[in-house]
C-alpha cells in the first residue's frame, strides 16, 4: 500500500497554480478558467480555488498514482459554490483508471444535491436525494470512496460524505456491487471545476489522496493544532502596567482567535484584562507578593486549539519570612483566628493556624506551597514547628525551586510547638526566586 497525498498546501492566496509550485501531475486552465491558492477553501491547510467556464474543462487539477492492482481508496475535500448550479449540473470530482477513461463522477446537480455516477452512467449514489442529508450550497465537503475492479468491467464500490464544517456524516454509507468501473486499474483524482453548464462557478479543493492498493476507507487527515509561544514569565512592579504576549503559526491553516484568561491570581482581586481575544493582553499588576498566571488559547480554523500559561509575578524586596500562596498538593490548612489566608496564616502569631502535614504511612506523602516571589537575596530562612511529639517518623522540610529541591531539613518533633529556623546554605544556587516551594514530608 502506497499512499499519495495532495493537500494544495503551498504558495500565497490568489496566486495561480502551476505544475511547479504545487507538485501536481497536472494542472490544466483553459476556457476561462483559473486556479488559484485559496485558503478560503481549505478546511485545513491551504486550499486551491478552482472555476470554469460554459460546458468547459477549465480547471483539472489532476493527482496521479500509480494503482499496481484493481483495489483502491481515494478521498477528497471539496468547497461547494455558494450557490446551486441554476441548470444541469457541475463535474467537480472524477476517479480515472489508467489516467484516461473515467470510472466514478462526483456531480453537484441543480437539484443541489451531490451524486455519484460510475463509467456507465449510471447513478450509484445520491446524498441530499435517497441517500439522505442535505447539501448545504458553500460548506466544505469529504468525499470517501474504496472499492475493487474484477477482470470485466463490473467492480464495487464503497462511499462515504462528510460535512468537514461539522465532521458528521452525510446520510448513508454508500455499498455497491457491480457497478461499471472499466477494466483499468483507479489511478489518479481529477478534482476542480471540471465542467459546468450555467457560467462561472468556483468549487474549491483541499486534500486529495488516494490508496494504490488501499480496501478500507481513507481517514480524513488530521488537523494539527497551532504552534505558539508566550510571553516568558516575568518580574515586575506592583501597579505597574503589564502586556503578555502570544506568537504562533498554524502548520496546516490559520489561527482564527486567541483568547486570554486568568488562570490563579494570587492577590485581593482578579485584574482585569484588555484585548484578551488578541495576541496582545495588558493589565495592571496587583500589590508586591502577588502571583498572577495567565493562559492564552489559540484556536485554529478547523477547531484545533493550543493553550500556554505564562507567570506574572510581583516580587517582595524586603528580607522578611516568604509567605504561602496557594493550594499545593494534598493541601490541608486550617485557617483560625485573624488568618483570612495561607499568606496571613503564615505571617501571624497565632500557633492554632496551621499546615497539617499529610498522615504517616508506610509511604512517603508531600504537601507543597508556593511561596510568594521575591527578590534575590543573600540569606533565606524558613521557620517551621511540629505541633505534636511524634516518636516513630520523620518530617522532612524542603525547598523546592519549581520541580527542583533545593535543600532539605529534618524537623525535630521530640518537643511540641517549638519553632525550629531553617537556614538556606547555598541561595545563590537558586536562579528563578519567583518559583520556589516549600514542602513538608511525612516519612515512616
Amino acid at each position: 500500500m502506497t499512499l499519495k497525498q495532495y493537500t494544495f498546501d503551498s504558495g500565497i492566496d490568489g496566486n495561480t497554480l502551476t505544475t511547479a509550485n504545487t507538485g501536481a501531475s497536472l494542472i490544466h486552465i483553459s476556457d476561462s478558467g483559473s486556479a488559484v491558492f485559496d485558503s478560503a477553501s481549505a478546511s485545513q491547510g491551504m486550499g486551491a480555488k478552482f472555476t470554469s467556464g460554459v460546458d468547459s474543462v477549465g480547471c483539472l487539477g489532476q493527482f496521479d498514482a500509480a494503482a499496481p492492482n484493481k483495489v483502491f481508496s481515494g478521498a477528497i475535500v471539496i468547497t461547494l459554490p455558494a450557490s446551486v448550479p441554476a441548470t444541469g449540473g457541475n463535474t467537480v470530482a472524477q476517479l480515472y483508471t489508467d489516467l484516461d477513461n473515467r470510472a466514478l463522477t462526483l456531480y453537484y446537480l441543480n437539484n443541489g444535491n451531490l451524486v455519484i455516477y460510475d463509467r456507465g452512467n449510471t447513478q450509484v449514489a445520491n446524498w441530499g436525494g435517497s441517500d439522505g442529508g442535505t447539501i448545504t450550497p458553500g460548506h466544505r465537503y469529504r468525499l470517501t470512496v474504496w472499492g475493487s475492479a474484477n477482470t470485466t468491467t463490473t467492480g464495487t464500490l464503497n462511499a462515504k460524505l462528510y460535512d468537514d464544517d461539522t465532521g458528521d456524516q452525510l446520510g448513508n454509507t454508500v455499498n455497491k456491487t457491480a457497478i461499471n468501473l472499466d477494466t483499468g486499474n483507479i489511478t489518479a483524482w481529477r478534482a476542480g471545476a471540471i465542467q459546468v453548464t450555467d457560467g462561472t462557478v468556483a468549487v474549491g479543493v483541499d486534500g486529495v489522496q488516494l490508496d494504490d492498493g488501499g480496501t478500507s476507507e481513507l481517514p480524513p487527515i488530521a488537523n494539527q493544532p497551532p504552534n505558539i509561544t508566550v510571553t516568558a514569565n516575568q518580574n515586575v512592579a506592583a501597579s505597574s502596567a503589564v502586556t503578555v504576549q502570544v506568537t504562533g503559526s498554524d502548520p496546516d491553516g490559520s489561527i482564527a482567535s486567541y483568547a486570554w484568561t486568568v488562570v490563579t491570581a494570587n492577590s485581593t482581586s482578579t485584574p482585569t484584562l484588555s484585548g484578551a481575544s488578541t495576541a496582545t493582553c495588558t493589565f495592571t499588576a496587583p500589590a508586591a507578593g502577588n502571583l498572577i498566571t495567565l493562559q492564552c488559547a489559540a484556536t485554529d480554523n478547523s477547531g484545533g486549539q493550543t493553550s500556554k500559561t505564562t507567570e506574572v509575578r510581583v516580587p517582595v524586596s524586603d528580607a522578611a519570612t516568604p509567605l504561602a500562596l496557594d493550594t499545593g498538593t494534598n493541601d490541608a490548612w486550617t485557617l483560625v483566628g485573624t488568618a483570612a489566608s495561607k499568606g496571613a496564616a503564615l505571617a501571624d502569631d497565632d500557633d492554632t493556624t496551621y499546615s497539617q502535614s499529610p498522615e504517616y504511612s508506610g509511604t512517603e506523602t508531600e504537601e507543597r506551597h508556593r511561596l510568594q516571589p521575591m527578590t534575590p537575596r543573600s540569606t533565606l530562612k524558613i521557620t517551621a514547628r511540629s505541633t505534636v511529639t511524634q516518636t516513630g517518623g520523620t518530617t522532612k522540610i524542603r525547598l523546592y525551586e519549581g520541580g527542583t529541591m533545593r535543600q532539605e531539613w529534618t524537623l525535630d518533633q521530640s518537643t511540641s510547638a517549638a519553632d525550629q529556623d531553617f537556614n538556606v546554605t547555598t541561595p545563590g544556587n537558586i536562579s528563578d526566586w519567583g518559583n520556589l516551594w516549600l514542602a513538608a514530608a511525612a516519612v515512616n
